[in-house]
């Protein structure tokens, strides 16, 4: 247990609040964060998601059905949409503290789930990195079949992001039942899931925390809801722009890990993309500098890229089509410092 813990601490994730370490900016952490460019990407994003849940069924459809067609790229704005979230978990969206957590819950309203939530998973994805509970490929041969592969490829294309929709309505059930699902969900049981379970628990249904879960999540329902009744007999165009972007975040969110060698907590592929796209994903294909550097701004991560004489291990839009080769047997992998993988995750 004391291995563990120091382990978890290592990693830059404290016991109670998940924050201090590598994983979050601290204030002596004097990397510039862009704070006009954030806040810019910000007003574009809450516009963007203004116009997908009130001007399209108030103004534009009853102006003509073409304007359905909007929600095609407006759903697309869920990447840059992730990467404003993303920055605010690592504390990077704003130097003040206070603001980069508000804009963060805000940001997780349109999103359709609480900013803790989001916080809490992406920070245990870091914690948990290189090991096989944070490999969603990965299986047990004794318990391959149909079953997992059928619930891979549901995961891959819809099911992450469906996941993170139902977390919203799991923030309703009373508080005992929830702490028993949320321990569950950080792995609770696993032999390599670390002290994850406790501090998720605590990130989520402590008093505080879980009135702001409720409070946030009644608003995100009160958006689909009202959104939903504003759309009428055109809600199949709402459907059909949070399907594709529930699909987004899901195919390209294990995309930069998927069949790596377990055992390195920075693992994570940086993959190539034309500098003119760059912005439009805010770097996001610099995904394994982000992990060696989990408190750098996405603004510092080409260079830093640069700096590390790291490169690519293919193509942003092509490298993420290798999920579809299906999930993947434990056994096949080895740990990235050469031993079994059974020496790696400790079973």
């Amino acid at each position: 247990m004391r291995e563990g813990q120091r382990e978890v601490r290592a990693q830059g994730v404290g016991a109670a609040k998940c924050e201090p370490g590598i994983l979050v900016r601290q204030a002596g952490n004097r990397e510039r964060i862009d704070v006009a460019q954030n806040l810019g990407y910000v007003a574009v994003i809450l516009s963007a998601n203004a116009a997908l849940f009130l001007a399209l069924p108030i103004w534009l459809l009853e102006l003509s059905g073409w304007w359905s067609l909007l929600a095609l790229p407006l759903a697309l704005t869920a990447i840059p949409h992730w990467g404003l979230i993303h920055e605010a978990v690592h504390g990077v969206l704003h130097p003040n503290r206070r603001m980069n957590r508000t804009l963060g819950q805000f940001l997780g309203i349109p999103f359709l789930c609480p900013y803790n939530i989001l916080r809490a998973g992406h920070l245990c994805h870091h914690a948990l990195n290189g090991r096989p509970s944070d490999r969603p490929e990965l299986y047990e041969p004794a318990r391959g079949g149909l079953g997992v592969r059928a619930f891979y490829y549901f995961r891959l294309f819809f099911g992450l992001y469906g996941g993170e929709l139902f977390c919203t309505l799991l923030c309703f059930v009373p508080r005992q039942r929830l702490r028993r699902i949320t321990r569950r969900l950080a792995y609770d049981g696993n032999s390599d899931s670390l002290q994850m379970p406790d501090i998720v628990e605590r990130q989520l249904t402590d008093p505080r925390p879980l009135m702001l879960l409720r409070l946030e999540a009644t608003a995100i329902v009160l958006l689909v809801g009202g959104s939903l009744v504003l759309y009428g007999p055109w809600f199949p165009v709402l459907l059909a722009a949070l399907i594709l972007r529930g699909m987004l975040i899901s195919f390209l969110d294990n995309a930069p890990h998927y069949g790596t060698a377990l055992g390195d907590i920075r693992q994570g592929h940086d993959l190539g993309l034309h500098p003119g796209w760059r912005r439009l994903v805010m770097n996001g294909n610099f995904h394994g500098t982000h992990h060696r550097h989990p408190t750098l701004p996405w603004t510092a991560w080409p260079q830093r890229f640069h700096d590390d004489g790291a490169s690519f291990a293919g193509g942003y839009f092509r490298h993420p089509l290798r999920q579809l080769r299906g999930p993947i047997a434990l056994q096949q992998l080895e740990s990235a410092v050469g031993a079994p993988v059974s020496a790696a995750t400790g079973a």
